[in-house]
This record gives C-alpha cells, structure tokens and sequence, in this order.
C-alpha cells in the first residue's frame, strides 16, 4: 500500500487551465509520467520496447481525447490476458495464404490456438506493410 501511495505522489502533478475540479479521491496525472508506469507495466509483462511504447501512447492518447473506455482502464485486462495465454506480448501478424506480394492484402492477428498479440502493435505493423505494397504497386488493399 506504501508503494501505491508513493506512486500516486510521484505521478499527480497539477494541470492548470482545464477548468474541471478534482472530486476527493479524483487523480489527475500527466500524460508523460502515466505512458512511462504503463510501458513499465507492459515490460514486466514481457512486451519489447517498440510495443510498450506504441500500446502505452495509444492507450494515454486515448484518454487524453475523452474515450477512456479505451484507455489505460485496459491495461489490467490486458495483463490478465497475458497471464491467461491468450494475449500474447510481441506477436506479429501473419499475412493469410502467404501472400503473394500483390495489392491484395489480407492480414490475420489470430493464431491457430486462438491466441491474440496486441491490436495496437499489430495495427501499426500491419499499416507499415499496407504503405509498402502500394507504393511498390500503385495501391493496397487489405482486409
């Protein structure tokens, strides 16, 4: 309880300007200090570097545009997902039937098994591939 304590200390730093007040127990916490707790999270998960920092901006981000339905608030499913088997940290996708390097794209996050990676990594790597087939093809469509 004393860690969690020290933590919420470390991280509440005041927002100026905002117009909204803090109910009591209410914590408001920097977008910068909250990605580092979440990529710290993620690492004690087993996620690389490059994937903590792209699900921990994607879930601060979230937050930071009011849909905290998607926000840090995932984070314990997550690591419950992990410690489940079913999330698993740095899984790529995979690309369905090969893939012939054509426009045609269609891109699978899912394993056999059922088992998931982190849709916002995947999302990205999946993107990447996208804008280099319809530069190399004129255009890309993926599904």
């Amino acid at each position: 309880m004393r860690r969690l304590r020290a933590l919420r200390r470390q991280l509440a730093q005041p927002c100026a300007g905002d117009g909204d007040e803090l109910e009591e127990g209410d914590l408001r916490v920097a977008p910068e200090p909250l990605r580092a707790v979440v990529r710290r999270v993620l690492d004690a998960a087993g996620c690389e570097a490059e994937q903590q920092a792209v699900v921990a901006d994607h879930l601060v981000l979230c937050n930071l545009t009011g849909h905290d339905s998607h926000g840090v608030q995932m984070l314990p499913a997550y690591i419950h997902g992990v410690h489940g088997g079913y999330l698993v940290p740095n899984k790529g996708i995979a690309i369905a039937g090969g893939g012939d390097g054509g426009p045609m794209l269609t891109i699978d996050g899912q394993d056999a098994e059922g088992k998931r990676g982190f849709g916002q990594s995947m999302c990205r790597e999946a993107t990447l591939l996208a804008i280099e087939r319809a530069r190399e093809h004129g255009v890309c469509v993926m599904g």
